[in-house]
């Protein structure tokens, strides 16, 4: 025990006897530590975020996409007809046509970075959306082409000043229709966000947006058992439709999950090899100043040598101390870390929590690297000829 502590004194002492220099040092393990951490802990709060955001539209959603111009495409009376046809399969289906970059106006007052939806009844309970005030589209308003309209609760605050808007009326560019509804607000009414929308009937759609066809349908299977027997059906029916599987695309909800875990994973691991790159410079810091330290206490060492202290001794004592300064600056480097993931998660509306397999590996792998470059100025120190140490000047 007498052989560690020793050293251990001596290596604190050697530390807080040069404060400026060891600051110094454990600068590059403080910011490596700290930016695995905070990257971490953004990549995996961005992850989970998005992940939970898929999630909460049910695993038993599928989502048909028509591609290609020119290429045939469905008739939204012809897939609700199919759709309908299989109750045991599937609980509804909603045509989707969207637009960005909307501009709705009521009188003076306008907007222009509104989002547009046009579907129809079923889309609400597909995606799980909820209502602050009035009515959603009704199957009337698409077979009668009705210009309704449901609106974020942004547009309230913006074309109302927060007052209520059902009765009243809106043009979307330059169309005018009538509020029947207000959307539950889910993004603190911000512009840009699901607040920022509006909602109309895809038959109304279409023509508003002069594309004049849909090629988005959402599909829910009557629950998750059945979701592969009802998109093996579905990929039956549309093979039917349509000559080459190039020409349509059905993706549930499952598959994208999948994905988008590798895809973050992914990022997530090049965040912290980026970050890691750090440590490394942070360990090539450690080993320069400990390379300067043992040419200035190269008497020291000569003196040591000449009193009895063994190889071993010295090997012990730089590497402590080497180790030590590591240590202290990955401690550093946790707080901070967990201040600037925590700050910065919250900034960019990310649930940004460091885990404690990313600290245990940032503080594990920051040691290592102090040990591992602190090695060779402790190695180099220990080989010191006690007569030429002693000559040093």
């Amino acid at each position: 025990m007498t052989d560690i502590v020793q050293p251990f004194k001596m290596a604190m002492k050697s530390i807080w006897g040069n404060k400026m220099r060891s600051v110094l040092t454990m600068l590059g393990s403080i910011i490596g530590v700290g930016s695995v951490i905070a990257l971490m802990a953004i990549g995996q709060g961005a992850t989970a975020q998005i992940t939970e955001q898929i999630a909460s539209a049910g695993t038993n959603l599928l989502t048909v996409n028509v591609m290609g111009r020119g290429s045939k495409t469905l008739d939204p009376d012809e897939m609700v007809e199919f759709i309908d046809a299989f109750p045991e399969l599937y609980s509804g289906v909603a045509p989707v046509v969207s637009g960005g970059g909307i501009m709705v106006k009521n009188g003076a007052k306008n907007t222009d970075s509104t989002s547009l939806t046009g579907t129809n009844e079923k889309y609400a309970d597909i995606r799980g959306i909820e209502l602050a005030d009035g009515r959603y589209i009704s199957a009337l308003d698409v077979a009668n082409r009705n210009r309704v309209v449901v609106i974020g609760t942004y547009l309230v605050n913006e074309l109302f000043d927060g007052a209520n808007p059902i009765g009243q009326k809106i043009k979307i560019n330059g169309t005018p229709f009538s509020v029947v509804g207000v959307l539950k607000e889910t993004q603190d009414s911000e512009e840009s966000t699901a607040d920022d929308a509006v909602v109309i009937p895809y038959s109304v759609a279409t023509r508003l947006l002069r594309n004049g066809v849909v090629r988005t349908y959402m599909v829910q299977s009557a629950d998750d058992e059945v979701t592969e027997a009802a998109k093996a059906q579905l990929k039956d029916y549309l093979g039917e439709k349509f000559v080459g599987s190039n020409t349509y695309t059905i993706t549930d909800q499952k598959e994208l999950m999948e994905t988008l875990d590798e895809a973050m994973g992914t990022m997530t691991a090049m965040l912290g090899g980026i970050a890691g790159i750090s440590l490394l410079v942070a360990g090539i810091g450690i080993m320069n100043i400990m390379l300067v330290s043992v040419t200035e206490r190269t008497r020291e060492i000569g003196i040591r040598k000449a009193i009895g202290a063994r190889r071993s001794h010295i090997l012990t004592q730089f590497l402590i101390e080497s180790a030590l300064i590591s240590c202290l600056g990955g401690i550093i480097g946790i707080v901070l870390g967990i201040w600037l993931g925590t700050t910065l998660g919250s900034l960019l509306g990310i649930g940004a929590t460091a885990s404690v397999g990313t600290i245990i590996v940032a503080f594990g792998f920051s040691v290592a690297m102090g040990l591992f470059f602190g090695f060779y100025p402790a190695n180099k120190a220990s080989k010191l000829n006690p007569i030429e140490a002693l000559r040093f000047e």
